[in-house]
């Protein structure tokens, strides 16, 4: 799995939920905002994390060995953090070229704009499938340094628990195993995905070579029904609106050398350290 960073934003969501309050939006926290899409559009229901988003800034280069190699170390997001660092579109087309209307259900935050005279159609979000997603308990231990999983549920003693005897010498602390609430999900990019995201680096950068996805966010918000000019036809479109980021994810995809297609691992979730004695 890639390391992934929960958002303050995806932790207050996720109080609201779990306590079945309004979600009030903050304010400089929205993707529809920030690429001007419904930026003034709120849902009346309660968003959930249901997209995704890509980005090529979370990666750092340096030169090593005399400048005969190069090392790649992550850029880390901070949990306030609303934004990516260089979000890019999963396609990118000339608007007398958009995509079919079978294509364009994968996508959402559609915006159009000009580049060089010509006027383009992006697509900023891709919606994730969680059709096959189920939501586990597990037992983590790191063991020589590697975290072992196994699927966990509640025993008896825990729904019965007496308190731990801590004895002279000893203190009560929080220890290297933990449990943790786990949905797995991968998210697929096919050949034709990846062809249209090296157009994507033709488009906007002149060079396929720009198009290495090496940050992922996870996108909360709600479907929207709308309607947009698809080459002089106006024609239905699902869009998102509320859309916020819950997570960030650390992911390496050079989609030049991975033209037939890549898949990144996704574990959704969160943990809680267990309780351990150690000698004082």
């Amino acid at each position: 799995m890639d390391k992934s960073v929960r958002t303050a934003i995806g932790a207050k969501l996720q109080t609201a939920q779990k306590l079945n309050r309004t979600y009030e939006f903050e304010p400089n926290s929205l993707l529809n905002k920030q690429h001007n899409i419904l930026p003034d559009e709120l849902p009346d229901t309660t968003p959930y994390t249901q997209y995704i988003a890509i980005g090529i800034g979370g990666m750092a280069v340096t030169l090593v060995d005399n400048n005969r190699r190069v090392e790649f170390s992550p850029i880390p997001h901070d949990p306030r953090h609303t934004g990516m660092y260089e979000q890019i579109p999963f396609v990118i087309r000339p608007v007398t070229d958009d995509l079919q209307t079978n294509e364009r259900t994968r996508f959402r935050l559609r915006r159009v704009r000009e580049i060089n005279g010509t006027m383009f159609a992006e697509y900023f979000l891709r919606k994730l499938d969680f059709s096959l997603t189920t939501v586990d308990l597990e037992y983590r231990q790191i063991v020589d340094g590697q975290v072992i999983s196994d699927i966990w549920h509640p025993a008896p003693d825990d729904q019965y628990p007496v308190p731990i005897r801590v004895n002279p010498g000893q203190v009560l602390v929080t220890g290297d195993d933990y449990v943790a609430s786990s949905a797995k999900n991968t998210v697929q990019f096919t050949n034709w995905d990846m062809l249209e995201l090296l157009n994507v680096g033709r488009v906007l950068f002149q060079s396929e070579a720009a198009i290495t996805i090496t940050e992922l966010a996870l996108c909360s918000g709600v479907d929207y029904q709308t309607r947009y000019d698809f080459n002089g036809i106006e024609l239905p479109f699902t869009e998102s609106i509320g859309t916020q980021i819950t997570d960030f994810v650390s992911t390496f995809v050079p989609v030049r050398f991975q033209q037939a297609g890549a898949s990144i691992n996704l574990d959704i979730g969160s943990t809680e350290p267990l309780l351990a004695l150690r000698n004082a």
